[in-house]
C-alpha cells in the first residue's frame, strides 16, 4: 500500500472516530436556553404517583443542575461521588440501604433527541443534558432495570 493511501485511510479513520464521538455525545448534551421539561415522580413501593407530568421552566443544562436548582421544591437529596452526584432522595423518600434499595431511578424521553430510555438506561444526573420538552419520570423502586 502506498504512503498516500495510508495517509488517506488514517485521515478517514480519525474522521470516523471524531464523527462517532460527536454523534454519541449529542445525545447527552443539553441546551442552556430557557426550556420546559416535565417531571413525574412515582413511589413504586406502593404505586403512589407523587407528582404527575408537572411542568418546570429551567435554563439548566443538566438534570443534576435542574435538581439542584429545585432542591427545596422537590426536597432533593444528592451525594457527591467520584462519578458525579447521586440522587438519594426526592419528596421526602430517601434510599436507606444502598445494597437493598429502594433507590431512585429514572426514565428519560426526549423528542428533540429522538431518545427514550428505560430505568437503568439513562446516564447519571450530571451526564444527562436537558432540552425543551424532555420528560423525566423518577421511580422510587427496588428494580434496577437491568
Amino acid at each position: 500500500m502506498s504512503n498516500t493511501k495510508k495517509i488517506i485511510l488514517t485521515i478517514l479513520a480519525i474522521a470516523l472516530v471524531i464523527g462517532v464521538f460527536f454523534g454519541i455525545n449529542k445525545y447527552f448534551q443539553g441546551s442552556d436556553l430557557d426550556k420546559t421539561i416535565y417531571i413525574t415522580i412515582i413511589n413504586d413501593t406502593n404505586g403512589e404517583v407523587l407528582m404527575e407530568k408537572t411542568k418546570f421552566k429551567t435554563e439548566k443544562e443538566t438534570l443534576g443542575d435542574f435538581l439542584e436548582e429545585n432542591k427545596e421544591k422537590l426536597n432533593v437529596k444528592m451525594t457527591d461521588t467520584q462519578y458525579g452526584r447521586f440522587l438519594d432522595g426526592l419528596l421526602g423518600l430517601e434510599t436507606a440501604d444502598m445494597t437493598k434499595g429502594p433507590w431512585w431511578m429514572y426514565t428519560y424521553k426526549s423528542e428533540e433527541k429522538g431518545l427514550e430510555m428505560k430505568i437503568g438506561e439513562a446516564p447519571g444526573v450530571d451526564s444527562l443534558g436537558l432540552n425543551d420538552g424532555d420528560e423525566i419520570e423518577f421511580h422510587y423502586t427496588i428494580m434496577s432495570g437491568m
